[in-house]
């Protein structure tokens, strides 16, 4: 019937349906950059960074082939599987949000179904993986924790539902990149990967804060909690602020605990301390930028903040073992 949703099965002329090999690889790479857009990949640089410190701490010095390979599909595969899932669970409110209306599944680009086989098939890939260090390196951690790990990372999405404290269940899923990448590793746990872990949680969950301000009104609307729909702009921009300071702190504590060999681990020196002031210089610059009446500039200062911020730290700390 002409009236159904097949269209995409016909060519744009109505004929056969048959198109040309150059087409079928446009569009397949239109697809392909529709779905990462959706599952926005590009968000990875901000637990990717962390993870590769706690690795390169574990090991005090470069992982090997098949453990760095493990843990970077991995890391890729369960933030893919928690997007996804998160598109679908998200699926009715972005519909009714004006600033989400337009993303794939509300927009009829992209089905329910699809998403949802991208997330259960990104989510066997991650669970594999980490099963997988088990047989090839005798640690059979990953393996006990992964469904845990993804529990957490699909429950996030139900979380604005019934607490505003959703910010930090968010920091959790990124905090525990660098402390599984150090388990996965060493079979154990140590103080350097939690307060790395730790303060990460309180780096997602202001700048979360931050990026939630843009939802504040469609948040209250639809009941869902969330720190700036119940605190309002100028408070939240003091939550945020407060959660950097306290992840901060984080991270200059165990300079120190480290330096003073408080805690085992490899050494922390000068390159690391100044990863970590290039990075909080980088997001308090963040913070300067946005008023409580102006957010015109957060989705600029929320990526290349963060991102760039988190990449420096992991570039200097990363550095700070390998070169000092």
């Amino acid at each position: 019937m002409s009236g159904k949703k097949g269209h995409d099965h016909q060519s744009p002329s109505g004929n056969s349906g048959q198109k040309s090999p150059g087409r079928r690889g446009q569009g397949r790479l239109a697809r392909l950059a529709l779905v990462l857009e959706t599952i926005k990949f590009s968000h990875t640089l901000f637990a990717l960074p962390f993870a590769a410190v706690g690795a390169v701490w574990a090991r005090q010095g470069v992982p090997g082939l098949y453990e760095s390979l493990l843990l970077l599909l991995a890391m890729v595969a369960a933030r893919t599987c928690a997007m996804s899932f998160n598109r679908v669970i998200d699926a009715r409110l972005d519909a009714a949000n004006p600033r989400t209306s337009s993303r794939a599944i509300p927009a009829g680009l992209l089905s329910r179904r699809y998403v949802l086989a991208l997330g259960i098939i990104s989510g066997s890939i991650f669970l594999a993986a980490a099963a997988a260090f088990w047989p090839l390196l005798g640690n059979p951690w990953p393996a006990m924790l992964a469904l845990p790990v993804l529990g957490l990372l699909i429950g996030y999405s139900y979380t604005k539902r019934f607490t505003m404290l959703s910010h930090y269940v968010l920091g959790a899923s990124l905090g525990l990149a660098p402390v599984g990448a150090w388990v996965a590793l060493t079979g154990g746990i140590g103080w350097m990967p939690v307060m790395l872990g730790t303060a990460v949680i309180f780096w997602t969950a202001g700048f979360d804060i931050l990026y939630s301000l843009q939802d504040m009104d469609h948040d209250r609307r639809s009941g869902l909690r969330s720190i700036p729909a119940r605190l309002g702009p100028e408070r939240s921009l003091l939550m945020a602020e407060f959660n950097h300071l306290l992840s901060m702190g984080l991270l200059l504590a165990l300079y120190h605990l480290r330096l003073d060999d408080y805690i085992d681990g490899p050494r922390l020196g000068w390159l690391y301390m100044g990863g970590a002031i290039v990075f909080y210089a980088l997001i308090f610059y963040e913070h300067r930028l946005l008023k409580p009446d102006n957010l015109s500039r957060l989705n600029r200062a929320f990526f290349h903040a963060n991102a760039m911020g988190s990449m420096l730290f992991a570039a200097f700390a990363v550095a700070d073992v390998l070169l000092v």
